[in-house]
């Protein structure tokens, strides 16, 4: 069975993420190694990520606000 890369890039951002258990980042890891193509593309996603945390400001929503945007989102849903 050949090397599939949409399968290994489908991993990338729970592995970015910290979604992944150590079996499976210790797996996706070894996938990475095996294909340049993969690890490169894995890099980009993993600086750009670094530079969004670095940018953007974090700001606290106050829950009033919160509680608005859900309310509107459920609302819309159910239209």
């Amino acid at each position: 069975m050949g090397h599939d890369c949409s399968k290994v890039l489908s991993k990338v951002f729970l592995s970015l993420d910290g979604e992944m258990s150590a079996e499976e980042e210790k797996v996706f890891l070894q996938e990475l190694k095996d294909c340049s193509c993969c690890l490169d593309h894995f890099e980009i996603e993993k600086e750009f990520k670094s530079f969004l945390q670095h940018k953007v400001e974090k700001r606290h929503v106050k829950e009033d606000t919160v509680a608005a945007i859900k309310t509107k989102i459920k609302s819309l849903a159910m239209a």
